[in-house]
C-alpha cells in the first residue's frame, strides 16, 4: 500500500508540475503576445508622428509659396504702377512732346510718300495700260 499512495503522489506531483509548466508557457505566450502588441502600438504611433510632420511641410510649403506668388504679384503691380507713373512723368516733359512732335512728322512724311507712289503708279499705268 505505500508503493502505491507513493505513486498516487508522485502522479499529483507531475500533475502539478505540469500544471505549472503550463501556466508559464502560457503567460510566457501572452508576455510575448502584449510586448508585440507594444510594439505594434509603439510603430503605429510612431508611422503617425511622421505622417503628420510630412503633412505640417507639406502645409508649410504650400503657405511659403502662397506668400511668394503673393510677394510677386505685390511686387509686379508695383513695378507696373511705377512703369504707368514713369511714363505719365515723361509725357509731360517737353523731351516727351518734341519726340511726339517728331513721330508726327514721320508719319505725315510716309502718308506723303505712299501718296506719291499711289499717284506714280496710277499715272504710269494711265500712260502704258499693259502695266
Amino acid at each position: 500500500m505505500p508503493e502505491f499512495n507513493q505513486r498516487i503522489q508522485l502522479e499529483r506531483q507531475r500533475q502539478i508540475e505540469q500544471r505549472r509548466i503550463d501556466v508559464e508557457r502560457r503567460l510566457m505566450d501572452e508576455q510575448r503576445r502584449l510586448q508585440a502588441e507594444r510594439r505594434r502600438l509603439q510603430d503605429m504611433r510612431r508611422l503617425d508622428e511622421r505622417r503628420q510632420l510630412a503633412e505640417r511641410k507639406r502645409a508649410e510649403e504650400r503657405r511659403r509659396v502662397m506668400e511668394q506668388r503673393v510677394a510677386t504679384e505685390r511686387e509686379r503691380a508695383e513695378n507696373r504702377r511705377s512703369a504707368q507713373e514713369r511714363r505719365a512723368a515723361w509725357r509731360r516733359t517737353e523731351a516727351w512732346q518734341q519726340e511726339e512732335d517728331r513721330r508726327q512728322v514721320e508719319n505725315e512724311r510716309r502718308i506723303r510718300e505712299r501718296r506719291r507712289e499711289r499717284e506714280r503708279r496710277e499715272h504710269a499705268s494711265q500712260e502704258n495700260p499693259t502695266v
